[in-house]
């Protein structure tokens, strides 16, 4: 109260950037957006600077470019900016559970992650905050605090390389499950094992030609098998497959197969040695596991089932692997709260 707040339009800020990509234009921003905050502070140095949350227009539009989420963005580019010690975002959850609380009761609230374990997180279905926005915040050192508007009082989720907190952790080194609905898997079977990687270089490269986005990839001497991203259009997805059937002369419907109505389940935490139990757990649930991907760095373990079965998997793996196996922590996050995080 009583404070100068001058406001920040950030409208023309990228008047002459390249925006097509991700990748670069950011420093810019960060640059320009320096020289804006500094002539604010010498007009009045206590002053708090009030920034728009949209930033201007994008190449090739906002959604395609950047994607939701991005007044994220922009306050994850102004803090990186400003060198800031924290980035706080507040919405309309407690912060990071420990699976969907919206399908498992019992969810606990994580009282921090790792920038590997979030980016994990966000891949695999648990995406709190835009992806490019924690890449940002995290190629910035700035640890990011996740709050709810409606309970200020609580301490959310931090997302920071150390921290002093207990979490809820199970013994088998899982924080989380998650899942991911309405994938599409692509089942190919190339016809000489010697020519194999050449095909691979070929069915990559299509893939990029046709905005083909994949999730997971498992291989073998001839098979390929991609889960393909949720948001990828059906039309290049039918496109790249008769590409693919051309280029490799793959000879009938069984070279190249496509399975829908498929989801990705994953275990996400830090170097876990829980595959059997997972697998264990699955078993006893009569779920039959259609592909198998595990993380080079033991940040993560997923597997493809159909996603009539999905709701099915996250609790029994949730239940077993973590509320069964960990210690018992209370918590004061409201139902309310925790079903607005995955609203």
């Amino acid at each position: 109260h009583g404070l100068e707040s001058p406001c920040l339009n950030l409208s023309n800020i990228f008047d002459g950037l390249d925006t097509t990509q991700r990748g670069g234009f950011q420093h810019t921003f960060k640059d320009r957006l320096r020289l804006m905050l500094g002539s604010a502070y010498a007009e009045e140095p206590h002053a708090v600077p009030v920034v728009t949350g949209f930033f201007g227009q994008v190449q090739h539009g906002m959604l395609n470019t950047i994607g939701r989420g991005y007044t994220d963005l922009t306050a994850a580019l102004c803090a990186g900016a400003m060198k800031a010690d924290t980035l706080q975002v507040w919405k309309e959850s407690d912060g990071i559970f420990t699976g969907n609380p919206t399908k498992i009761d019992d969810a606990k609230l994580l009282s921090f992650v790792t920038p590997d374990e979030a980016t994990e997180l966000t891949a695999f279905g648990n995406e709190v905050l835009n992806p490019f926005t924690m890449k940002c915040c995290i190629d910035d050192n700035i640890p990011i605090q996740i709050l709810n508007t409606f309970e200020p009082r609580e301490q959310g989720t931090m997302v920071v390389d150390e921290c002093t907190r207990n979490r809820y952790e199970s013994p088998h080194g899982i924080i989380a499950v998650c899942s991911k609905k309405d994938i599409h898997v692509l089942h190919l079977t190339l016809n000489d094992q010697h020519q194999s990687l050449s095909d691979l270089s070929a069915i990559f490269a299509l893939f990029k030609q046709y905005n083909i986005k994949s999730d997971l990839i498992s291989t073998s001497v001839v098979n390929v098998s991609v889960a393909i991203n949720e948001n990828t259009k059906a039309a290049d997805i039918s496109a790249v497959m008769k590409a693919l059937k051309k280029q490799l002369n793959l000879n009938g419907d069984g070279g190249v197969t496509l399975k829908k109505d498929r989801s990705i389940v994953s275990c996400i935490g830090p170097g876990m040695s829980t595959y059997d139990q997972i697998f264990a757990c699955l078993s006893r649930q009569k779920i039959n596991i259609e592909m198998i991907c595990r993380g080079s760095s033991d940040m993560s373990v997923s597997v493809v089932i159909h996603s009539k079965q999905m709701d099915q998997a996250i609790k029994a793996l949730h239940n077993d692997l973590i509320i069964d196996a960990a210690p018992h922590v209370e918590t004061t996050t409201t139902a309310d709260a925790k079903l607005k995080a995955y609203e």
